[in-house]
């Protein structure tokens, strides 16, 4: 017998489920187990067959449409004045290309460049030809160019190399051609006891590296170097005394006393350092501050005919007590402001010179740019 029932013990009697009501519970129950397996490893065979396993890292998001790389720039012409004792060869080491690829970029405008022609004749190119090329690149023998290919491409604004004043005047120059893809690199030396052993062991390793890696640098030089008594000096001028023609010595002369010709002070500067450089400076000169008229003529007249600044300074000269820049942002200074024609100004024994050297060279490279000699640059002697 059921017990009894006692409303005011345990309240209201509960309701009880109707039957059917029952059996529609179960039905739910079933489908929803069914629909949301707990256990997904347990019934691998309702996993989809394209499923994998879950990375631990996020995966990115897929592309909502085609992939579009950023189109690179196409490489621009410039051009270049043929100058008494080029050749198609010469300049074509210099455009870090091939003389046959120049004759391809020029053949529309002179025919005898024309290798596909019974008149091609490379070795014979005038003075005054304007000469278009891309530089450091080489043109596909197998598929070259049409004729009018270069003459209607873009044409960059080589300006002309500098020449130097008829009255024998020194010149002053900060920059070579702009729309070349040559710079040069320039060093200051002071020397002198008491310069530092630092800086001292810094600049002959400097010069060590320059001739060991082929790199055309001039090294303006101090006559205090030359002092008996500076012997890191007298290592430095030796290092540049051995050195092959690419590393070239200049004169960093101090400004004479009044009443003290600039004649004679050049002179006296360089015959200190031509007793142990066994060669004279000229016609390579850096000084502070700028020169009257009267000056350059005197200095020029001399044979120092160019007067070199430079268009691009680190500021590595600044040693790092004084806020002085690290590797890093020498190179990174010199890189963005070198262009075509840049004279870059660099002291030999910096603090942090020798570590941005390599940096330097490469980020040029990147940007295009050949380190080559003020020779070349300026046009004043043969590549």
């Amino acid at each position: 017998m059921a017990p009894a029932y006692h409303p005011g013990v345990l309240g209201r009697r509960p309701p009880v489920a109707a039957p059917w009501a029952t059996a529609l519970l179960l039905v739910a129950m079933v489908v929803i187990g069914c629909a949301s397996p707990i256990d997904s490893a347990a019934s691998p065979a309702s996993a989809p067959a394209s499923s994998v396993a879950p990375s631990a890292e996020p995966s990115a998001s897929a592309p909502t449409g085609p992939f579009r790389p950023t189109p690179a720039p196409s490489p621009t012409f410039a051009s270049y004045v043929v100058r008494r004792g080029d050749t198609l060869r010469a300049l074509a080491a210099r455009f870090a290309t091939t003389a046959e690829s120049l004759a391809y970029w020029n053949r529309a405008h002179y025919p005898t460049l024309d290798p596909q022609s019974a008149a091609y004749a490379p070795d014979h190119i005038d003075v005054g030809w304007t000469l278009v090329y891309l530089p450091g690149q080489v043109v596909d023998a197998e598929s070259p160019p049409p004729a009018a290919a270069a003459s209607s491409g873009p044409l960059g604004s080589a300006e002309p190399y500098p020449v130097l004043p008829a009255d024998g005047r020194a010149l002053l120059v900060t920059n070579g051609p702009r729309g070349t893809n040559t710079v040069a690199l320039t060093f200051d030396y002071g020397g002198g006891p008491g310069a530092g052993a630092s800086t001292a062991a810094g600049a002959e390793a400097t010069v060590q590296w320059l001739v060991a890696t082929g790199v055309a640098a001039t090294v303006f030089v101090a006559p205090a170097a030359a002092d008996p008594a500076d012997a890191d000096g007298r290592a430095v001028l030796a290092r540049l005394a051995a050195a092959p023609p690419g590393v070239t010595p200049g004169l960093l002369p101090a400004r004479p006393d009044p009443g003290t010709p600039w004649d004679a002070a050049v002179r006296a500067a360089d015959g200190r350092l031509a007793q142990l450089l066994g060669r004279s400076t000229a016609p390579w000169l850096r000084v502070s501050g700028s020169l009257d008229t009267a000056a350059l003529g005197v200095i020029g007249r001399t044979g120092w005919t160019w007067l070199v600044g430079a268009d691009v300074d680190p500021g590595d000269g600044i040693v790092p007590d004084a806020g002085g820049p690290i590797a890093a942002d020498i190179a990174a200074r010199v890189i963005s402001r070198s262009t075509g024609g840049s004279i870059v100004h660099l002291t030999l024994g910096g603090t942090h010179t020798l570590e941005a050297l390599p940096s330097i060279l490469d980020g040029l490279a990147a940007h295009g740019l050949r380190v080559v000699s003020l020779g070349e640059l300026l046009g004043a002697a043969a590549p």
